[in-house]
This record gives C-alpha cells, structure tokens and sequence, in this order.
C-alpha cells in the first residue's frame, strides 16, 4: 500500500470510479464485484453500481449478473431487466466501449442523485476518453474531471496489474500507464492498482518478486510519487468458486458475496461450506489491505 498519511492529499466526499483496462479477461469485474460488496456494505454510504459491459450482444454484464436484482431477491430468481434495477441494490447498464450520449445520461443522471459513490466496472476495450461521455466529438479527460468536480465528485480510476509470468503482464502494464498519462495531471484523481494474484502466493509482501515486472516500472515510480496511488492485492480462486457467486456464462444465478457468505444465505440456496469459507478469506484479506491504506478506508467508508 503507498503511505499517503504526511502528504497534502484531500479526500473528496463523494467519489466515481472507473474500472479500466484496454485489456479483457484479467479480473476487472471480480474486482468490481468485491469493490461494490464492500462499499454497500458501509452503512454510512449510498451507493450506485453500473456495468460497464453491456448493450453489445457479446458483452459479458458480470457485474449486472452477478450483483443485479432478482426476482424475489434469490440466488436463482430470475434477473430483473436494466430498466427495472435498483440502482441503490441493483446494477444498471451502459455501453463503455461507445461513450456516447446514452452512457452518459446513466452515469450523470446517477451524480445527479449526490449518491455517495458511483462505481463503473468497464469492459475490456472501454473507450479511456470518459470526456467523450459529454461530447462525444470535443469532449477531453480535462474537460470531464472538471465537469465531475462541479458536481462534488472525485474520480478514482481502478486498473489490474498482472504477475510477470503472465502472458498479458506487459498490455496490463501498459493500460496502467496510458490512464496515468491521460488523467495523472489532474490532482482530484486518485488510482487503484489492483495485483491480480494468478501465479502468486505471497499475500503479506508488497515487495512480491511475481510483481516485479509493476514493482520496477517507472509508471509505478512516477504514480507513488504523485501521492494518489493505492495498491491491493486480489487473491486468486479456484474456478469453481465463480460459479457460486455468479454463473459469468449465463443469467441463472447471482448474489453479493456478503450474501454467500452469511450463513443462511448460504444454507438457503446450497452453498457449499468449503466454497463459502473460501470465499469469506477473500474478503477478509482485502479488509485487512483497505483498512491499512488512508486513502481505501475513506473510500470504503470505514471508520
């Protein structure tokens, strides 16, 4: 985690975040699916979660399926249209990948509601110019940051960093880099590096030789010394694990993972102990992670 308590960074009230990279299939919606757990789960926030990932008759929607509302609120209830999701508990839907007019309106009609935090778990290939969501044709990261600054809303952009030995280490790297280029000038702008553990065990050492590639690139070097850097660690999980919290290949099943992991819950919709203890792990190492980083506590509005 960067060490940010002496440093002159102010904390906004409100918060939008992104989850970005150019590359696809490296943890993003996991990640965001943790991310809007967590935050929903802080009683003194409000917050509007919307997938990124839709609208394209391949898109993935994982975070709708998985963290949309269902009909009579069931692991296996059938899943609710868009258009009637609660933004608040649901998922709504836009299209990242075309920034346009309609994505948009979704994300500043949710500013409009002063919502707490906002979060957009983007696709693979998402459009990196959110400035495009106002003018598609003129628009800048300049001018979107100082029009979401306005409203009162800080932005955070959350990218994935991948083990050396990945195949996709290098593209991962470089998305980091290119947003850093694009948006690290502005001051209201703090980023998320998240270290998708494939291949990786070392949960405690930040210094994880499997990062080395991320841990010596001067991108890295140049965010820390920027002040608005948070990184965390996201541990890997068995494949058969993602087929609890959400069917990523279907629409049959969905649930927060608080959910999963509250016994009832589970008990109620046949969730093995195993997959749930595993689970309720992974969400006790990012806890201990955010809690250790100034900026992340904010962010997750714990105390």
């Amino acid at each position: 985690m960067t060490d940010i308590e002496n440093r002159k960074i102010t904390f906004a009230d409100r918060y939008i975040g992104f989850k970005m990279s150019s590359a696809g299939g490296i943890g993003k919606s996991r990640d965001s699916t943790e991310t809007v757990d967590i935050l929903r789960s802080s009683s003194s926030l409000s917050t509007i979660a919307i997938d990124g990932d839709s609208d394209e008759p391949l898109a993935n929607e994982t975070l709708y399926k998985t963290m949309g509302n269902r009909e009579g609120g069931s692991h296996f209830g059938a899943l609710l249209p868009a258009s009637e999701q609660d933004p608040y508990t649901g998922v709504l839907t836009v299209n990242l990948r075309k920034a346009n007019a309609r994505s948009g309106d979704v994300i500043f009609n949710a500013m409009g509601t002063e919502a707490d935090r906002i979060w957009v778990d983007g696709a693979g290939g998402s459009e990196p110019n959110f400035g495009k969501l106002l003018m598609e044709d003129n628009g800048d990261p300049e001018f979107f940051v100082e029009t979401i600054s306005e409203a009162g809303y800080g932005l955070v952009i959350s990218l994935i960093a991948l083990p050396s030995n990945h195949s996709r280490c290098e593209d991962a790297a470089e998305s980091i880099r290119y947003y850093f280029e694009l948006y690290g000038s502005f001051p209201s702008v703090h980023f998320v590096v998240t270290m998708n553990m494939w291949g990786s065990e070392k949960l405690d050492d930040m210094g994880d030789p499997s990062f080395a590639y991320w841990y010596n690139s001067k991108t890295r070097k140049a965010m820390m010394e920027s002040g608005r850097l948070s990184e965390i660690k996201m541990p890997s999980l068995a494949k058969d694990m993602f087929k609890i919290f959400g069917d990523f290949a279907s629409k049959e099943c969905g649930a927060a993972l608080s959910k999963i992991i509250d016994k009832d819950f589970a008990q109620a919709n046949g969730v093995p102990f195993r997959q749930r203890s595993t689970i309720a792990r992974t969400r006790a190492i990012y806890m201990k992670q955010i809690e250790a980083d100034p900026f992340l506590k904010h962010f997750f509005g714990i105390a």
